[in-house]
């Protein structure tokens, strides 16, 4: 596959815009600056005309950092993108930071959520798509190129640095610095870097993955349930409106 920049000199760039679905203003710039590190053209606001003139979107919010898997930038993911695809998979991992320390939420957010944590199920990993502006394409299933390190800051219980460190031991939590590098990079005026996963991260990727193909049958489950339930609700009405039916039959022949 052709890389973002063989493509760029080719003339055909691909041009990501982030809209921004909700706001945080304490996050707001180390948000936008992120994103036009890691590949985005622009960063708006929901409704933003911006939005017009892109090849390829993506709905966002400001606690939520689009992190491309693979060594590249996003433009180096969304440039490999066969055409006919609309849209490409995303993984959303929850970071949650450390209570009761000094630095900004971003510097004490270090600790990744697992599958296995006893959480609300909100906490889980969630699918999310990047789109495509202007196609109708289907998406391109079975591969993840993108994370989406979603800082969890309203989430009870308060997590103090001996409890996110129990819970490290106990698989709940794995440490994960990637975002905090990447930002102090950009604050010392440094381009950050999105190194390839090695072993272990590609190890924990996959049970995350796996985790939403639970999900997936999960919520496959609950429409059977529902749909069997409202087959059960018809069958039980059938042979009353098959009564009704063929005594109004009878009646219209009686007339006859």
């Amino acid at each position: 596959m052709a890389t973002a920049g063989a493509l760029a000199q080719a003339g055909h760039a691909v041009r990501i815009v982030l809209v921004v679905r909700s706001h945080d203003a304490a996050l707001a710039g180390v948000h936008r600056d992120f994103h036009l590190s890691a590949g985005a053209d622009a960063v708006v606001a929901s409704g933003d005309a911006a939005e017009g003139d892109a090849d390829w979107v993506i709905d966002g919010k400001s606690n939520e950092f689009w992190w491309p898997r693979g060594g590249g930038s996003l433009k180096d993911v969304l440039a490999s993108v066969p055409a006919r695809y609309g849209s490409v998979q995303a993984v959303v991992r929850h970071l949650v930071p450390a209570s009761g320390e000094e630095g900004s939420v971003v510097e004490r957010t270090i600790y990744r959520l697992s599958p296995n944590a006893s959480l609300d199920n909100a906490w889980r990993p969630i699918r999310r798509f990047v789109r495509r502006s202007r196609s109708a394409g289907p998406p391109l299933r079975g591969w993840y190129p993108i994370e989406v390190l979603q800082l969890v800051t309203d989430a009870p219980p308060p997590f103090t640095r001996d409890a996110l460190e129990r819970a490290c031991a106990a698989r709940l939590l794995h440490v994960d610095t990637r975002l905090r590098g990447a930002l102090r990079a950009i604050g010392a005026g440094r381009s950050p870097e999105f190194p390839r996963p090695d072993v272990l991260d590609e190890a924990e990727f996959a049970l995350d993955v796996a985790a939403l193909g639970e999900a997936d049958v999960l919520q496959a489950h609950v429409r059977l349930d529902e749909l069997e339930a409202r087959l059960a609700a018809v069958e039980s009405t059938l042979p009353e409106m098959v009564k009704r039916k063929l005594r109004t039959l009878a009646r219209r022949s009686g007339r006859t």
